[in-house]
This record gives structure tokens, C-alpha cells and sequence, in this order.
């Protein structure tokens, strides 16, 4: 992803091709797919000074381009630091290693190299337990709303403003990370994003742009 490998984290050895490499033995079926995974840190200091939700949103800009782009990726990912309400400074990207390879390839993270910290690819360890990460948006969008109110009540903006404020707008107690629109020009989109709670077995089901999934699963550990 345009961006320097480090020494690997957590102090295992680097991700090496070898398929007849026992510590790649996988579950069978649809866990064949997250065999090997990424780390991306956000460096203490850049979070100190910018903040973890605006960092890893250009990072996670970055990924959505790259899988747009690249036509047959399938990534998950995760965020091992999340809280209750800081998405953390640790993405982790979970994927077949032939997936990874061809991200690492990719530049759209090269602007971030001061800001980040990518660890070499990983096997899956052995033991892990599995984990939904989705998008979360909220219900009560005012802008929709307004647009609805003005539709049915055949009012004015200003109007639907009175009845629908800003202030009405739901408040998600969710970690998130900001991204920029480039359809629409909106800036600092918020992304809130839910971890489920650990579950014991795999789910299968697509990936989106941001490696987020309303149903799949990614190891957990």
C-alpha cells in the first residue's frame, strides 16, 4: 500500500509464501479465505497530535481505493484498540495472503508514511475465536428527514429546519473513524463501527469497500 514495512508486531516472524508450511493450516471451508493478516499503527506521536479517528480514517480512505480499484480482493478488517468510544490507533486487515500481496502493491497510502506503521503479512494464529465488525448508521439523518418533511408537508427548507433541527439527530455511543466523500464533497464523515462480541464460529458473507460486513465474520485474537 505504498507504505514501509516494519519489524513484525508482537514479535512474530514475517509472513513467508510456503504452503506446506504447517503454521498455514487452516480451518477448512470459508476461514481458508482469512488465513493470513496486516497491522497498521497509527504512530503514538501522529495520534497524539491529530487523533485516531481522523488517522485511521486516511488510512481506511486508502484501503477503500484500493478495493475499488483492484478488481477480486476479499478483506476484512478489524480494530484491536477500539473502546467504547475511540476506534484506536490498530487496523488489522484479514485476508488470504495472496490478497495482501496484491494490497501491499497498491499506493494509496504512500501520502501516510510519517503517520503509519505496517507490520509484514502474518499467519492467522491456530487459536483464535471470530468477531463480526460492522457499519453502524444512524436512523434519524436530518437532512433526510428535512428532505422527507418538505416532500409530504410541502413546506419550505427553512420550514422543515423548524420542525426537523440538527439537534434531533441521533448520537451513536460508537468508535468511528472520519472520512471525506468524494461523490458528494462532505467532509469528516463520521463511520461508526460495532464489534460483536467474541463468537465461536465463522460466519461467511461479502466484505465491503472498507472491509466492513453486516454478516461475515474475522478471527479474532
Amino acid at each position: 500500500m505504498g507504505i514501509r514495512r516494519e519489524t513484525p508486531l508482537r514479535g512474530q516472524s514475517a509472513f513467508r509464501h510456503g504452503g506446506s508450511n504447517p503454521r498455514w493450516r487452516v480451518q477448512s471451508g470459508g476461514m481458508k479465505m482469512m488465513e493470513a493478516y496486516q497491522d497498521i499503527i497509527v504512530l503514538e506521536q501522529a495520534q497524539s497530535e491529530m487523533g485516531n479517528p481522523l488517522l485511521t480514517g486516511k488510512a481506511m480512505e486508502g484501503l477503500h481505493k484500493a478495493l475499488v480499484s483492484i478488481s477480486g480482493l476479499r478483506i476484512g478488517v478489524s480494530f484491536p484498540l477500539h473502546t467504547e468510544n475511540d476506534i484506536g490507533g490498530h487496523i488489522r486487515l484479514h485476508g488470504k495472503a495472496s490478497d495482501l500481496e496484491r494490497l501491499s502493491k497498491c499506493k494509496g497510502m504512500s501520502h501516510l508514511d510519517d503517520y503509519l506503521e505496517i507490520s509484514e503479512f502474518q499467519p492467522t494464529p491456530a487459536e483464535h475465536r471470530f468477531q463480526n465488525v460492522r457499519r453502524v448508521q444512524s436512523k434519524s439523518n436530518p437532512a433526510r428527514v428535512r428532505r422527507r418533511i418538505m416532500r409530504n408537508l410541502n413546506v419550505s427548507e427553512e420550514e422543515a429546519l423548524k420542525i426537523y433541527p440538527d439537534s434531533k439527530k441521533q448520537i451513536l455511543r460508537l468508535p468511528y473513524f472520519l472520512i471525506d466523500s468524494t461523490s458528494t464533497g462532505q467532509k469528516s464523515i463520521r463511520v461508526f463501527v460495532k464489534h460483536t462480541m467474541p463468537l465461536d464460529r465463522h460466519a461467511d458473507g461479502d466484505f465491503g469497500s472498507y472491509g466492513l460486513s453486516p454478516v461475515a465474520t474475522v478471527p479474532l485474537f
